[in-house]
């Protein structure tokens, strides 16, 4: 049985997965821009970017609170 996201979508949300990625790989950002950006609130952004952690991707806080980059 497959896990649905929270609106039901699982490609949605995997599209969602997909463009945190690109978007940290490019730049350094705010949990609010990535929220606007994809239609979404904060608490979400702060989930997905765990489910992305959680799957081995190297995102890490910067000092600034709330902006996040993709490591190397």
């Amino acid at each position: 049985m497959t896990r649905e996201a929270p609106d039901g979508n699982i490609y949605s949300h995997l599209a969602r997965l997909l463009s945190l990625l690109r978007r940290l790989e490019r730049a350094e950002l705010h949990i609010n821009y990535l929220a606007k950006q994809l239609a979404c609130s904060t608490r979400t952004i702060q989930r997905d970017l765990n489910i992305l952690v959680l799957a081995g991707h190297p995102i890490m806080p910067t000092g600034a609170r709330g902006v996040y980059r993709l490591g190397e």
